[in-house]
């Protein structure tokens, strides 16, 4: 009997090394700086991969954002990963950070190393949740073989009297447009013309981003507004304002309306020059009378 329970021992205490230690390859982790940051604050996140017990090559998948932080943009500088056929990228329909990176040298197990980073800033009050539920790597084994990451959730809390005055007070610098395009995609809005705008702001952060549309009101928006008039005959105006209250306006002429304009004063111009050339005739035949 002690024979048998001895036999018994060393084949568990066996199958205990051979036995994985987590069912999953690999698990993300996100930094931010600051680790609490203040309401209007611009902050950066660092998203970390993490291997376990398994080499990978590749991942893919998304980080959602709650809806009172705003991201101002998304970088993979110093990422781990080389290859991008999908670049992280912030989606505004879904709130998410998608990504799809890979790296041919693999990421061996046991290492640590940036996935990618973004910048944001806290709209409003609340719980800063961000998680990645639906994160698929592939392991470095030549067949690429798909592997479990582990679920992520991060939750920090921002209560309404955490504010950055001492930056919101100094600030008196407006924002500043980096990109402000009109274009269309048949795989975005049902290929209707929408706006696309993006400023920056070293003081304050950007707090929000208004669009007028020809005569009408301005109305906020996310960095993307479909056009009301898909004729593009109408002049857009984008308003980045800071949390200071700083703003800046930004004009945008349609190459419609240009045409048009172009065309109306050219229409005047040969108006004046049949007035000017009657006028002349008219002149010369009273001068010989």
């Amino acid at each position: 009997m002690k024979k048998y329970l001895t036999s018994l021992f060393l084949a568990l205490l066996f199958l205990s090394f051979r036995l994985p230690t987590s069912a999953y390859a690999a698990h993300l982790t996100v930094m931010l700086n600051p680790s609490v940051p203040a309401i209007g604050q611009k902050f950066t996140a660092e998203v970390h991969i993490a291997t376990d017990n398994d080499a990978i090559n590749a991942i893919e998948g998304s980080l959602s954002i709650p809806q009172n932080v705003s991201v101002d943009s998304v970088t993979t500088g110093g990422s781990v990963m080389t290859l991008w056929p999908d670049t992280p990228h912030f989606v505004v329909n879904t709130h998410t950070i998608d990504f799809l990176g890979g790296v041919q040298t693999g990421i061996a197990a046991h290492q640590d190393k940036i996935l990618f980073s973004f910048t944001a800033h806290v709209a409003a009050s609340g719980n800063i949740t961000l998680s990645a539920n639906k994160v698929v790597a592939y392991s470095d084994n030549g067949s690429g073989t798909p592997v479990a990451v582990q679920p992520f959730t991060q939750s920090i809390s921002i209560e309404s009297s955490t504010t950055a005055t001492s930056s919101v007070l100094s600030d008196t610098t407006p924002p500043e447009f980096v990109t402000v395009e009109v274009g269309r995609d048949p795989s975005l809005f049902n290929n209707q013309y929408f706006l696309t705008f993006f400023a920056q702001d070293s003081g304050s952060g950007i707090a929000y981003y208004e669009v007028q549309e020809g005569s009408n009101e301005y109305v906020r928006a996310d960095r993307y507004y479909v056009l009301l008039d898909q004729t593009r005959m109408s002049e857009l105006r984008v308003r980045a304002t800071d949390v200071a209250g700083n703003s800046v306006v930004k004009i945008i002429y349609s190459p419609q309306s240009s045409t048009q304009f172009v065309l109306i004063g050219g229409v005047i111009l040969i108006l004046l020059v049949i007035v000017f050339i009657w006028l002349q005739y008219r002149r010369k035949k009273y001068a010989t009378l």
